[in-house]
């Protein structure tokens, strides 16, 4: 007697379903406790320094002389400044601007990065070595006789606020090469794999070879480039803080 079992086979391989590698990286995070407590704190201080400046009671741009240099008490829980101001409301609007510069900063940097590092490792050849010349001297250039070069240029033509953007686009230009270097070498590795023949056999686009196949597989460089890249571009912007007055 024989007994069909296909029907149950093709049953359990209906039932199964393809994990992409964001969702590989997304379970491994979930199941890392730290990770979890640390992404937590960061979206509970992200929160804050949105929404407390909103809610407080008290104005930035309202001085009160008669309220200056208090020590912390129930009203004024940090205490008052030269100006009278709250020192609590200024710190959570310092750090709105901090997170935002650390951001977009390692955003830019992260971004260039990926992009350059992906399709120099794609194509090789003449490509390769020329956008890793081009990495090469965007490396050797020091950022801080930069910034203090083009501030100077820019001192009176420039609002602070321009300056800052200037700076965070600065910081992000420069700080790339690291991690094109690093995509650049994985995905040297991961064209000549058994996924990227199908995928040429199939007919699929260099662009989303490179996008869709070849970069998720580098998630794990690129994710540890910007968590260690936002406090390093946090860094040499409150360096070059004099420069934004």
């Amino acid at each position: 007697m024989t007994v069909n079992i296909l029907p149950k086979n093709n049953a359990k391989m209906s039932s199964i379903k393809a994990i992409g590698p964001w969702q590989i990286a997304w379970k491994r995070f979930k199941k890392n406790r730290v990770a979890m407590v640390g992404a937590a704190m960061f979206i509970i201080i992200v929160l804050s320094v949105i929404i407390v400046p909103f809610i407080s009671p008290f104005d930035l741009n309202t001085f009160d002389l008669t309220q200056k240099k208090l020590p912390p008490s129930s009203k004024h829980w940090l205490g008052t400044d030269e100006q009278g101001r709250d020192v609590l409301l200024r710190l959570f609007l310092g750090g709105r601007i901090s997170i935002l510069v650390g951001l977009m900063a390692a955003g830019v940097s992260v971004s260039l990065g990926t992009l350059v590092g992906g399709i120099a490792g794609y194509y090789g050849g003449r490509i390769d070595n020329i956008l890793m010349r081009i990495a090469e001297i965007v490396y050797s250039i020091p950022f801080t006789p930069t910034v203090i070069s083009i501030s100077a240029a820019l001192m009176w033509r420039v609002s602070s606020e321009q300056k800052m953007y200037l700076v965070m686009g600065l910081i992000g230009i420069l700080s790339w090469p690291g991690l094109a270097r690093m995509v650049r070498g994985q995905i040297l590795s991961l064209r000549e794999q058994e996924f990227m023949q199908a995928a040429e056999v199939l007919g699929i686009s260099d662009w989303s070879r490179i996008i869709r196949h070849l970069v998720p597989n580098t998630l794990a460089y690129i994710i540890v480039s910007a968590t260690l890249g936002t406090p390093m571009c946090l860094g040499q912007c409150n360096g070059c803080g004099c420069l934004l007055e």
